[in-house]
This record gives C-alpha cells, structure tokens and sequence, in this order.
C-alpha cells in the first residue's frame, strides 16, 4: 500500500504533464495558421498584453490561469486548496523548462 503522500506526489506529477500539453495545446490553437489565429489578433488588439500572456501567449504565465483551472476543477476535490499554489508554481516551471528544451 502506498503512502498518502507518495501518492498525492504521484498525482501531482502525473498531472502536470499533462497540465502542461494543455497549455501547450492553447497555445497553438491561437498561433499563426491555427484554428482561434482571427481571435487571437482580435484579443490582441483590444485585450492588455498583460491578460493576453496568461490566457494564450506565454506558457509559464498560462499556467496561473489555465493551472488554477485544471487544479480547482479535477484536483481540489481530493487535495484540497493547500496545494494550489505549489501546483502552479511547478506547471509554470516545467512550462519554462519544456520552452528551454525545445529552443535548444
């Protein structure tokens, strides 16, 4: 039998991958070429860069939005708030290394 908190741990570490391809997903859905590309330019031009990051145009900023969302939908049912943050905290790193792998 698996402790609870190995456990929770290998929750949390199954779920920020895939976390992470959603984000990733969002993205190139509002790229150039990609299906939301007329919203995307339409958000741009009347949304603050400051709300376009979050929402499709950064991966480790779209992890406070769209991992706050995955989190308080699939997870705080189990887990409870108390691992909200670090949740995000390590889906906006693993963003980070992931565009760090690609680009090198």
């Amino acid at each position: 039998m698996i402790p609870e908190i190995l456990e929770t741990l290998l929750v949390l570490l199954f779920m920020i991958p895939i976390s992470s391809a959603w984000i990733f997903g969002v993205k190139c859905l509002f790229s150039p070429g990609y299906l939301l590309e007329s919203l995307a330019i339409r958000m741009e031009e009347d949304c603050p860069r400051g709300l376009n990051k979050p929402l499709f145009l950064c991966p480790p900023c779209m992890a406070s939005i769209h991992g706050s969302f995955i989190y308080l939908t699939i997870l705080s049912h189990d887990y409870g708030l108390i691992l909200w943050i670090p949740f995000v905290v390590c889906l906006a790193g693993f963003n980070y290394f992931m565009i760090q792998f690609v680009q090198s």
